[in-house]
C-alpha cells in the first residue's frame, strides 16, 4: 500500500459537533413608561381650602382622591380588564383546540410527532456510526505523567472494527467508541503514539486535548503512528483499526522518544527482550463475564520461560508471549487470578490500564492476585517458575 501522510482535521471534516456557530446578544427594545399625574379635587375657588380653627362655621373639607366613589370606579375597571382578558384567552384556546381537531391538521401534528421521534432515535444511531468522543473507551484509560517508565509503554489492544472511516473523510475500519484513552500530563518532551501488528495493516485516529482530530496510516512501514512535538496535557482518545475490516490483536506503544531510525531499532529490540503484551498467547484467549460459571475457571499450562523478570525488578522466569489473554467484563465482585503447582511459581499480569502486577507466594508457594475493583478489558497473564526450569501448573480464575 502506498505511504499515506498524517492528516489533521484542520484539513478534514469535523466528526463530532459540526461547524461552530457564534451568537451575539440581541438588544432588547427599550420601552419608556411615561408618568401621568392627575390632580383630583382641586377647589374651584382661587385659593386653597383652609380649615379654620375655633370657628362656628368651618369650611367644607377638601375633596380627596381616595373617596369611596373613586375606589369603586377603579375596582370596576380593573375587574373588567381581567374578565375581558380571561375571555380572550379562553376564546383563543378554544379556537386552537378546534384547529387541531380538524382532520388535516391532526394528520400534520401526527407527522411532526413522528419526525421528532425518528430524529430522537436517529441521533444515537448516528453517534454509533462514527467515532464518538462522548463514549467510554472500550479498554479503559491509561494515566501517565511525563517521564513515565517503561518507555515505550506497551498496551495490548483487541481490534473490533464496526464502522467505516470513509464516512468521515478517512479510510479503514475501527470502532465507534475509543479503543483506549491516555490521560497524559505533559512537560517538555514529545509524545509519540504508535501501533503495530505482525498480521494487519493498521490505521490510527486520535482526538487530542487541543480539540483536533489526527489520522495516520503508515508511520513506520504499515504501522500507524502520530508524534506530538509539543503535546498538551489532557486526554488523548485513541482509535486503532485496520485498513481492511479485520479482527485481531495489536500493540499500542506510548513513548516520549522522538522517532528516528536508530531509536526505532532500539525500541524494537527492547520490546523483543521482555514480556510482549501484543504477542499471541501460548494457550489462547479466555472470555469471561462477571457471574461466570463454573467458578472457579481453570486451565492447565506449563509455567516458566526464557525471560528473567529480575530485569523488571521481580523474580522468576516467564515466556515472552503471555500464557493467556483474559477478556473480562466486571460486575460487583472482586477478581482473583492465581496458579497452583507442586513447584514454586510466580504470576505476572498486565491490566487493561497498562499496570503490571506481580506475585510470588499468595497461598504457600502458589502465586495469586486479587483485584478489588477490576477493569473491563484485556488482562495479559504469565505463569512463571521461580527457578529456570519449566513446571506444570494450573491457572485459576475466580470471583469467590
Amino acid at each position: 500500500m502506498a505511504n499515506r501522510a498524517t492528516q489533521s482535521l484542520r484539513t478534514g471534516v469535523k466528526i463530532i459537533g459540526g461547524a461552530n456557530r457564534s451568537g451575539g446578544i440581541v438588544p432588547l427594545t427599550v420601552r419608556k413608561t411615561r408618568k401621568f399625574e392627575t390632580t383630583f379635587g382641586m377647589s374651584v375657588s382661587d385659593g386653597p381650602n383652609k380649615t379654620i380653627k375655633n370657628s362656628t362655621s368651618p369650611a367644607s373639607p377638601p375633596y380627596k382622591s381616595t373617596s369611596p366613589e373613586c375606589k369603586r370606579l377603579v375596582t370596576a375597571v380593573f375587574l373588567m380588564i381581567i374578565i375581558g382578558g380571561f375571555n380572550y384567552l379562553s376564546l383563543q384556546n378554544a379556537q386552537a383546540h378546534q384547529l387541531v381537531q380538524k382532520p388535516e391538521n391532526m394528520e400534520m401534528v401526527a407527522v411532526y410527532v413522528q419526525q421528532a421521534e425518528e430524529q430522537r432515535q436517529r441521533d444515537p444511531e448516528e453517534r454509533r456510526s462514527r467515532p464518538d468522543i462522548t463514549a467510554d473507551p472500550m479498554q479503559g484509560t491509561i494515566t501517565l505523567a511525563s517521564g513515565f517508565t517503561p518507555d515505550p509503554w506497551p498496551q495490548a489492544l483487541r481490534l473490533q472494527p464496526d464502522i467505516n472511516l470513509e464516512d468521515v473523510g478517512y479510510y479503514g475500519y475501527t470502532t465507534s467508541q475509543p479503543l483506549i484513552n491516555v490521560a497524559y500530563e505533559a512537560a517538555d518532551l514529545p509524545l509519540v503514539l504508535t501501533a503495530e501488528s505482525t498480521d494487519d495493516d493498521l490505521v490510527m485516529l486520535v482526538y487530542a486535548p487541543d480539540g483536533e482530530w489526527y489520522f495516520n496510516d503508515d508511520f513506520s512501514d504499515l504501522n500507524p503512528g502520530l508524534q506530538f512535538d509539543y503535546p498538551k496535557s489532557g486526554t488523548y482518545m485513541i482509535w486503532v483499526g485496520g485498513y481492511e475490516k479485520t479482527t485481531g490483536n495489536a500493540i499500542l506503544n506510548i513513548s516520549e522518544v522522538a522517532d528516528t531510525a536508530e531509536e526505532e531499532e532500539i525500541i524494537s529490540d527492547s520490546a523483543a527482550d521482555g514480556p510482549d503484551v501484543g504477542a499471541t498467547p501460548n494457550y489462547g484467549d479466555i472470555e469471561l463475564t462477571s457471574g461466570f460459571s463454573p467458578d472457579p475457571y481453570t486451565h492447565s499450562a506449563t509455567a516458566g520461560g526464557s525471560y528473567d523478570t529480575a530485569e523488571m525488578g521481580y523474580g522468576g522466569f516467564v515466556s515472552i508471549a503471555p500464557d493467556f489473554d483474559l477478556y473480562y467484563t466486571p460486575g460487583t465482585y472482586n477478581l482473583t487470578i492465581k496458579a497452583e503447582s507442586s513447584e514454586d511459581t510466580i504470576l505476572l499480569i498486565n491490566t487493561p490500564g497498562g499496570e503490571w502486577l506481580y506475585n510470588d507466594d499468595f497461598e504457600g508457594l502458589n502465586p495469586g492476585i486479587t483485584i478489588d475493583t477490576p477493569e473491563d478489558g484485556l488482562y495479559n497473564i504469565w505463569i512463571g517458575s521461580y527457578g529456570s526450569e519449566n513446571v506444570d501448573a494450573t491457572l485459576i480464575i475466580t470471583e469467590l
